[in-house]
């Protein structure tokens, strides 16, 4: 009897699955093709080499400073860097724009800023800025934190 039992549930149990797939109804917005196509088709590679020097030295009676600053030529967009100190926000410096190839390696710092500033360490952010070939506006910002050394020659 068990026997008998236990073939009928599982021939009605196959039978209710095949139902229950045979009506299975697909959302009205859905399209056929898998995830990969549409990621292929939706994502854009974003990728940016910067260059910084991350331990920039600061002649404190010049403000002259070895920034190496750069827009390394793997890079396909322009770009232009400004250097803030932390502390109080001053913008230090700023380059001009950037093509892929082009850098700055020493820099003339914001006057007014480093007569301020006592000999030592101070925490500064380099602020990256990516920009659109044809406006020039900014499309994607970069930070990059940067140790000053104020030091009289």
């Amino acid at each position: 009897m068990w026997k008998l039992w236990k073939n009928s549930f599982l021939i009605i149990l196959f039978l209710w699955m095949m139902v229950g797939c045979s009506t299975y109804s697909f959302d009205e917005n859905a399209v056929s093709g898998s995830y990969g196509d549409q990621a292929a088709q939706s994502t854009t590679v974003r990728e940016f080499a910067i260059m910084v020097n991350a331990e920039v030295t600061v002649d404190a009676s010049t403000g002259k400073a070895n920034v190496l600053m750069g827009n390394p030529e793997e890079n396909t967009r322009l770009c232009k860097i400004t250097l803030f100190l932390d502390d109080t926000g001053e913008m230090l410096y700023s380059t001009p724009i950037l093509n892929p190839g082009e850098r700055a390696a020493y820099a003339q710092l914001d006057e007014e800023a480093v007569k301020q500033m006592k000999e030592g360490e101070y925490q500064a952010t380099a602020f990256i800025d990516i920009l659109d070939e044809k406006t020039q506006e900014t499309i994607g910002t970069i930070e990059a934190g940067v140790k000053l050394t104020l030091k009289n020659s």
